[in-house]
């Protein structure tokens, strides 16, 4: 009761917040013929930002510097939706979404970014990173 109490007055604390994650690194594998899998790792400072304000967001696939030919995806974490936000952030956090290939082929120079927000009002963006190919 009081646990829920305390959350509550976070969330109204904090309504019209904005929220600006670090996005640490940025990159993407090959999963199959077709699919790649885009990783985006956050430090845990942010994730627990994530975690406990509950913000949905998408890993958004842009063009870098123009934020053109913006490409929303879902986020998971190990193989669970992140907004599920049942999630360890006792380290660095791995987010990721899987994509088809012909996709991130489009972008000259491919970034992510996080973007989203709560029902409470918080909103989540943070900076373009490069997406790097390994």
């Amino acid at each position: 009761m009081l646990s829920r109490f305390a959350t509550s007055i976070f969330a109204l604390a904090s309504t019209g917040c904005s929220a600006h994650p670090q996005i640490e690194e940025a990159w993407y594998t090959h999963s199959s013929s077709s699919n790649v899998v885009i990783h985006v790792e956050v430090d845990a400072r942010d994730a627990r930002y994530i975690k406990l304000n509950q913000l949905y967001f998408s890993i958004v696939l842009e063009e870098c510097g123009t934020g053109a030919t913006r490409f929303p995806m879902e986020p998971f974490v190990g193989g669970e939706r992140a907004s599920h936000f049942d999630f360890n952030t006792s380290g660095s956090v791995d987010f990721t979404a899987e994509s088809p290939s012909w996709v991130i082929s489009k972008y000259r120079v491919p970034c992510v970014a996080l973007e989203g927000g709560a029902y409470t009002g918080v909103h989540l963006k943070s900076a373009q990173v490069v997406l790097q190919k390994r």
